[in-house]
């Protein structure tokens, strides 16, 4: 049952952040339910918790949804990330990769959203081995510089990247270290070219030699951050 509404609220935030925004629907969730492989008892058991949770009826598909408190929607988004970092530290690679995609579509960090906050608490409670994995797929995945499409507009991978950032850096004892004088500007460049507003908070990042010249770093969090050397030349910070 939870699995499901944090699935829900994955969507809700994928089609509120999508080119052309849209609402959630009793279609979208009908279209979850069914993938869920569910189906007699089991099936009206989540169903009904779905009307009690979202009060819409499933039997009109076009009817706009929502979570009746944002906070709540924003409590299962975390839960939803946290299931798959869970499963992405006891993953092979090529798992990991596969995990990862279901992470895709939208933002972790947006504005006056408190969904990081959340998730940041929840891994607090982590087992350390299960923690310390996580810090090492947030090294790994703000260190790659890949991109999941051709096109900077059709790219997910800097959504990720973004998130990984936050989360390594919140969880890791001495923060993120990149691996390349452009690491951080490569994930600035993806969101410039995209026109998306940036958001970095990386405390502790240790990032020697960064290139981040005219960087509008506005409002970022590089608290305790060592950038050793840094080109800095007309960055706004």
């Amino acid at each position: 049952m939870i699995e499901l509404l944090t699935r829900v609220a994955w969507k809700a935030n994928e089609l509120q952040q999508a080119h052309e925004p849209r609402s959630l629907t009793a279609l979208h969730i009908k279209n979850l339910l069914d993938g869920v492989g569910l189906s007699g008892d089991a099936l009206e058991l989540v169903e009904r918790g779905v009307l009690l949770t979202l009060s819409v009826s499933l039997t009109d598909a076009d009817r706009e949804t929502h979570f009746v408190h944002k906070s709540f929607g924003e409590f299962l988004v975390a839960r939803y990330w946290l299931h798959r970092l869970t499963r992405i530290a006891g993953a092979r690679a090529r798992e990991r990769e596969i995990i990862e995609e279901e992470l895709y579509g939208s933002r972790l960090l947006q504005e006056s959203d408190e969904s990081m906050a959340f998730l940041i608490e929840l891994c607090a409670d982590l087992p350390d081995r299960t923690k310390e994995a996580i810090v090492e797929w947030a090294q790994d995945t703000f260190n790659d510089e890949r991109m999941s499409a051709d096109t900077i507009g059709q790219d997910q991978r800097y959504a990720l990247r973004e998130a990984a950032l936050t989360i390594g850096s919140s969880l890791a004892v001495g923060g993120l270290r990149a691996e390349s004088e452009v690491t951080l500007l490569s994930l600035l460049a993806v969101l410039w070219g995209a026109q998306r507003h940036v958001h970095v908070i990386a405390p502790g990042l240790v990032h020697p030699k960064a290139q981040l010249s005219r960087a509008n770093l506005a409002g970022a969090n590089l608290g305790r951050s060592k950038l050793t050397n840094a080109s800095l030349v007309g960055a706004d910070l």
